[in-house]
């Protein structure tokens, strides 16, 4: 649950700083027409659709003891709550959700690695 809700939340806030509205209130002082804005925003998507797709392969690829049913609720489950963060995040801390999404990521990493060795 926890490798799904941390590779969930890492997509939500790159899905939510490739938007423009969440790019400017993340990065105040970069100009949203500006090329470089536009690629970035272009890749933090692309991320995030990726990552959401990575965290629903890793839950139903690799359900561990439960089912696959029982994985993708887990997944749904994760999903919702990572979202209601990033949102939350996004509205009320917006500078620091690409902090919050990158840690997220590099969280993940630990926990996939000890829980492979659990298995």
């Amino acid at each position: 649950m926890l490798l799904d809700f941390l590779l969930c939340f890492a997509a939500w806030s790159a899905l939510a700083l490739g938007m423009d509205r969440h790019h400017e209130d993340a990065w105040p002082g970069v100009a949203s027409e500006a090329p470089a804005a536009a690629l970035r925003r272009k890749r933090l998507a692309q991320t995030g659709w990726a990552l959401l797709a990575l965290s629903l392969g890793m839950a139903l690829g690799f359900p561990g003891a439960a089912t696959v049913a029982m994985s993708a609720a887990v997944w749904t489950a994760a999903l919702s709550l990572s979202a209601l963060a990033a949102t939350a995040m996004a509205t009320w801390q917006p500078q620091r959700l690409p902090t919050l999404g990158m840690l997220a990521l590099a969280l993940a990493l630990p926990v996939l690695a000890f829980s492979r060795l659990s298995l």
